[in-house]
């Protein structure tokens, strides 16, 4: 089975990953950036996790499935880029975009952090039928 928020962690790092200088990234460079200092004082511990990782043709896949989200149900849609791109909680969703698209900005009512995650359980659902749905 399919675990759709690793593989929507890593389309987010995938997302979030500057191509820029359009160099190439070695598996050598990437080993001698995470390898242990001779004293552990002096560098923070490498947070680099195999969920970073994926496929061009498995993120663009989810690109193209997010795309179609935000077309028909934006909020979820946004919600999800925000948990995923942006990294933000689910918190900081609810009281940023969804308390103001809900009240207002000058509004002192805030929106359950609950509420933020059903929108993105709801994308999370979406995302996972369409790429079982395409296999």
């Amino acid at each position: 089975m399919i675990d759709v928020k690793e593989l929507l962690l890593a389309w987010g790092a995938w997302c979030r990953d500057d191509h820029m200088g359009l160099d190439c990234k070695s598996p050598s460079e990437m080993i001698m950036r995470s390898a242990p200092h001779a004293d552990a004082t002096e560098t923070a511990p490498v947070t680099r996790y195999q969920i970073d990782y994926i496929s061009d043709d498995m993120a663009l896949r989810i690109d193209r499935i997010v795309t179609v989200l935000c077309k028909y149900k934006p909020i979820e849609g946004k919600c999800l880029r925000m948990r995923y791109i942006n990294r933000q909680y689910p918190e900081h969703i609810a009281n940023t975009y969804l308390s103001d698209l809900k009240y207002g900005k000058d509004s002192k009512r805030k929106v359950s952090k609950y509420k933020a995650s059903e929108y993105i359980a709801s994308a999370e659902g979406f995302i996972l039928g369409r790429i079982l749905d395409a296999m």
